[in-house]
């Protein structure tokens, strides 16, 4: 997975800048090739701040949610930015988190 996400991140921080907000708001292109059939999208709450809510076709354990914060590590690593705390809310198939960083 990783031979396939790090060189559109390296794209996306050339051409945007290295921005978490940025990196979100593309994050459901980049797990296209892992994960099918999940809808997944950003809302930004100010300059460092948003949601990430990330919608399956059936209920899911909210197990699921620290899958993604790995992948929100590997975003806040690549930015270099000092990531806040991720609170995350689980819905049946909705799992949405709130992020922020400095």
């Amino acid at each position: 997975m990783s031979s396939i996400v790090r060189p559109l991140v390296t794209v996306v921080t050339a051409l945007a800048g290295p921005s978490p907000a940025t990196l979100f708001a593309k994050l459901g292109q980049f797990s296209q090739a892992a994960v099918k059939n999940v809808s997944i999208t950003w809302k930004p709450l100010g300059p460092l701040a948003g949601t990430v809510a990330i919608e399956y076709p059936r209920p899911v354990p909210e197990e699921y949610g620290a899958l993604w914060v790995g992948a929100f590590d590997y975003v806040f690593e690549t930015t270099k930015k000092q990531p806040g705390p991720v609170k995350l809310v689980h819905a049946e198939g909705l799992l949405t988190f709130e992020v922020s960083w400095s």
